[in-house]
Formats: C-alpha cells, sequence, structure tokens
C-alpha cells in the first residue's frame, strides 16, 4: 500500500492477487452450488421396533451427508434428545463440592475452575436436572457457588452471572444456609428487577394441544402455553404428550419470538440417538408418513435428495426421492448381498427388483396412491331393482289372489254338488291355490334373482347379512308351522268349514315360507361372490348338511 497526496492506492502485484481471488470465487461459485444440489440425505427407516438399517456404508457409496453429521446438523437446527444424566450428575455434584471447599479456604481459582466445569455439566444436562426440584435446587446452588466466587474476588461479572443463574433455573428457591447473606441479597435484587423488567414471552402451541410443557425441565403448564414471567434469554423447551421424554427444543423467550410449535407424531417418530431416523409403530403409520417425513427433514438439512432404506430381515427397500419435486425417483428390493447392485440402479434412476435369481423392472413407490376407482354398478341395480320390483309385484299378486280365495270360502261352503254353479265354484276355488303358490315361487325366485344385483359390496359376509338371515329363517318357521297344523283335506275338496280353513291355512303358510327365501339367501350370495368363501351342501337318505366357510 503507497500514499499519494494523502490518497490510498495499492500496489500492482495485490491488485493483481486480489482480481485474480475474485476471478477464482466467480468461478468456484457454480461447483460450490453444484455440490451443495447433489447434496443428499440418507436415512434409515425402522418399524415396529425392528432394528434400522446401518446407512453408513450406503451414504459413503453416495457421496451422502455422513450419518453422525446428519445427526449432529439437525440436533443444532431443531431439536435434541435427552442425554442420561447419573454418571454426569455424580461429576457434577463432586465438583461442586470442590469448590465449596476451595471456597472456604479462599482458593478462588480452584473454586472457580471446578465450578466452571459443574455448571458445563448442568447446563448440558438441565432438562432431566430440572423434572426433580431437589436436582434444579442444587444446580441453583452451584451457580450460585460461582457467584460468590466472583463477589469475593471484587468481579463485575458477579450480578451478571445472578441473571444466568436465574435463567438456568427459572423457578425455585437456593438451599437456606448454604450461602452468604451478600449472595442471596444479590439473587433477591436480581428477581425484583427482573420483575420490573421488560419480561421474555414464550408460547407453545402442539398438536395434539394438552401436552406438558418443560422450561428447563421444570413443569409450567400444558399446550397452549404462554408466559410473560420468564426472564428473556435462551431456553430448553420439551413438549411431552405421553410418556416418553421429548425432545429439547432451544427457544428464545422474547416479545417478538414466534411461537414454537410441535407435532407431536412427527416428534415420537424421528430419532437421533445414534443416527438421524424415522421409526413407526407399524406399517400403515410408515406408509402414511414416511414420505412427508423425509421431506420435512431434507428440507431442513438442505439436502436436494433423500434415500429411505428399510430392512426386513435380510432383504433391503430403498426409495430414492427428489425433495425439490416431491416425487419418488426411483425404488429398489433387493437382499444384502446384491445392495451393491441395487444402489447403482437407483443412481441412474432404474427402478428394479434384485430379491430373485435375476433382476426385475418394477414401479416406483408411490407415497400417495389414488384410491381405487369404485365400478359404476347403475346397470346392475337398474336391473335388480326391476328384476326385484317384479319379484314384489308377484308376492302382492299371490296375497291378492289368496285373498279372492278366503273370499270365495263361504260360498263354497253353502253350496251344494247338486247346486248348477258348484262345480264352477269349486274349480275356480281349486285353481287359484295353484296361482297362490306359483305366483309365491316366481316372487321367490326373482327376488333372490335380485339380490347379486342389488346388494351392498363388501369384504367376505357381513355379519348383519346373517341377521336378515336369521329374520328369514325365524318368518320361514311360521310358514312351516302353519302348513304343518293344518287340518287334512280330501283331494275332491270337500267343502264344509273345515277344509275351506286348513286351505287358507296351507296358502298362507306357503307365502311365508316364499317371503323368506330372499332373506335366508343374503349371505350365501354373498358366500358365493367371495372366492374365499365356500359353501358346501350334502344331502343323503341319512342327513342333509350345508355348511359355509371363509370370511365373516
Amino acid at each position: 500500500m503507497v500514499t499519494l497526496d494523502g490518497a490510498c492506492y495499492m500496489r500492482a502485484p495485490s491488485v493483481t492477487r486480489a482480481l485474480a481471488l475474485v476471478l477464482a470465487s466467480i468461478a468456484l461459485w457454480p461447483a460450490r452450488g453444484a455440490a451443495q444440489e447433489r447434496t443428499s440425505l440418507v436415512l434409515p427407516v425402522s418399524i415396529g421396533g425392528a432394528h434400522p438399517a446401518d446407512v453408513a456404508s450406503i451414504a459413503t457409496q453416495i457421496g451422502a451427508l455422513p450419518p453422525d453429521q446428519a445427526r449432529a446438523r439437525y440436533d443444532a437446527l431443531a431439536s435434541r434428545p435427552t442425554a442420561p444424566t447419573s454418571e454426569a450428575l455424580e461429576r457434577m455434584v463432586a465438583r461442586s463440592r470442590d469448590a465449596v471447599r476451595s471456597l472456604a479456604l479462599a482458593e478462588h481459582d480452584a473454586a472457580r475452575e471446578a465450578l466452571a466445569e459443574s455448571l458445563a455439566i448442568a447446563e448440558r444436562h438441565v432438562v432431566e436436572l430440572g423434572r426433580d426440584p431437589a436436582r434444579a435446587r442444587q444446580v441453583l446452588d452451584t451457580c450460585l457457588y460461582d457467584v460468590r466466587a466472583r463477589l469475593e474476588t471484587n468481579d463485575e461479572s458477579a450480578e451478571p452471572r445472578a441473571r444466568a443463574c436465574r435463567v438456568l433455573v427459572p423457578r425455585g428457591e437456593p438451599s437456606p444456609y448454604q450461602h452468604p447473606p451478600e449472595v442471596v441479597e444479590l439473587l433477591t435484587r436480581v428477581d425484583a428487577e427482573l420483575e420490573r423488567a421488560p419480561r421474555g414471552v414464550l408460547r407453545v402451541e402442539s398438536e395434539p394441544a394438552g401436552c406438558i410443557v418443560r422450561v428447563q425441565g421444570v413443569e409450567l403448564g400444558r399446550t397452549p402455553y404462554a408466559s410473560e414471567r420468564l426472564a428473556p434469554g435462551e431456553y430448553d423447551v420439551q413438549v411431552e404428550c405421553g410418556e416418553a421424554r421429548g425432545r429439547v427444543q432451544r427457544v428464545i423467550a422474547a416479545e417478538a419470538a414466534p411461537p414454537l410449535r410441535i407435532d407431536a407424531r412427527f416428534e415420537g417418530a424421528l430419532h437421533s440417538d445414534d443416527a438421524l431416523a424415522l421409526a413407526y409403530r407399524d406399517r400403515a403409520d410408515a406408509d402414511a408418513h414416511r414420505f412427508d417425513d423425509a421431506l420435512r427433514l431434507a428440507t431442513l438439512l438442505g439436502a436436494r435428495e433423500v434415500w429411505l432404506v428399510e430392512a426386513r430381515g435380510s432383504t433391503l427397500r430403498i426409495d430414492r426421492i427428489d425433495v425439490a419435486a416431491q416425487r419418488v425417483i426411483a425404488s429398489s428390493r433387493a437382499v444384502g448381498a446384491r445392495a451393491d447392485v441395487a444402489i447403482a440402479d437407483l443412481r441412474a434412476g432404474r427402478s428394479r427388483d434384485h430379491r430373485g435369481a435375476s433382476a426385475t423392472d418394477m414401479a416406483p413407490w408411490d407415497p400417495h396412491p389414488a384410491p381405487p376407482t369404485r365400478p359404476d354398478h347403475t346397470i346392475e341395480h337398474v336391473v335388480g331393482s326391476a328384476i326385484g320390483g317384479l319379484g314384489v309385484a308377484m308376492f302382492v299378486g299371490a296375497w291378492a289372489l289368496y285373498g279372492s280365495r278366503v273370499d270365495l270360502g263361504p260360498d263354497l261352503e253353502v253350496s251344494q254338488p247338486t247346486d248348477p254353479d258348484f262345480i264352477p265354484l269349486r274349480d275356480t276355488w281349486l285353481n287359484r291355490r295353484y296361482a297362490v303358490w306359483g305366483l309365491a315361487g316366481a316372487g321367490a325366485a326373482l327376488g333372490i334373482a335380485a339380490l347379486p344385483f342389488v346388494m351392498i359390496e363388501a369384504d367376505g359376509v357381513p355379519w348383519w347379512s346373517w341377521v336378515i338371515a336369521g329374520v328369514g329363517l325365524a318368518t320361514s318357521a311360521i310358514g312351516i308351522v302353519e302348513i304343518a297344523t293344518a287340518d287334512t283335506c280330501p283331494d275332491h275338496a270337500d267343502h264344509d268349514r273345515r277344509c275351506v280353513d286348513a286351505a287358507a291355512a296351507v296358502d298362507r303358510g306357503a307365502i311365508v315360507i316364499a317371503t323368506s327365501a330372499p332373506l335366508i339367501a343374503v349371505p350365501v350370495v354373498y358366500a358365493t361372490r367371495d372366492t374365499s368363501t365356500t359353501v358346501t351342501v350334502e344331502a343323503s337318505n341319512e342327513r342333509a348338511f350345508v355348511g359355509v366357510r371363509g370370511t365373516f
């Protein structure tokens, strides 16, 4: 750099180097963008507690984000799981005691060192320590020991440290007789100032609502939750909709901060203990949500593609998804020994099944299949309704002829064989019996014939069809009783009262039995339409047997 007349100029070599750096940056910018676009995320998927697949080798093969880096990145950007506290708690307590002894001996440097380690442990595990009021108080005591060490060394950071202690443990009082009066007074003054100062606002919503909200491990309420009584700052927040520990969300409590929104189902499916993974209760849960969950994770991590990998015994299911287009590029199924070939096909955009002796083409996984179109049965319903209507007309005709035959009974009863109209009257009375039976039988046949056209679609034999058949059997029993209890009458149909009444009872029984036949046939027709259901009929001199086997 040189100065001329008060102005600064760069030497030529410096200018050359600067221009070279600018040109190199411009030249490399597309390459960086292309590399970023090629970022892939590999996600293991487990169902029903199955062990997730090891995806480290797959991530290496396709140049994807390493699983440990994907987990660390998600934990930093979104939420993290809780960490075990048993050994950490013991270490925190031990170092806190070391600090107290050092403070008693006025060894402030040693005390500050022990407190720094103890508080670092407390801050990492505060969400678990805060669940127990005794442990939360222990954390607050340890933090206040640090305040004491700063006060005794005239460190101006003592008061800010006291404010940090209140953020670390939002509620609760320190242990009595553990701290000198100046420390207690300072904490009291800080609490009073925080009460007067603008408060940190925290709003939490969840789906479903009614979930427990924990701040620094301490339960403060249920969703939807809103609080304006927190000191401004960052807090670890958990939302728990069941017995499992909620994932830890790092939230800023401030006036203009947006509310924290938690999807409990997604949080429950997400795991990042060892690697970033998705876990589902059952196959239906996985099929309904794995695609959208994968897109959500990939978008947050800036991945262009996501590869879903599920291990089913020795078989791998791998689906490659384009995040921007929100579509499945290719899918593959392979046994472990042929996973490398399957991955090569997926990278080339080919969907192939490698489970058999030779690879076969397959369709890519459709995450949102269209519901099957229901067939149009309009014509069948029209035909069935016409046949059924004709059957009903036959039954109506049968009952009408039955009524007219009953009306002829008194006339036949009082007539004598010597009367000139006796023979025509008797023939009419007899012929109407056969017409009644014929119409009733035709109505039964037409009713049964109409059933396949008008019945509701169902898998197997629905339970209510057996109820209808039960009503039909009860009705037919009434008809059988009518016929069985009717008096006998000679073939020439004597015209006395007993013969006329017996004939009416037989006619009624025949019509009732015919009417019950379509009802009894309902489950039988369902069974014959279902290929998984079989009907067996056996008849011999010794017995008659009807058996139905299938789905009911």
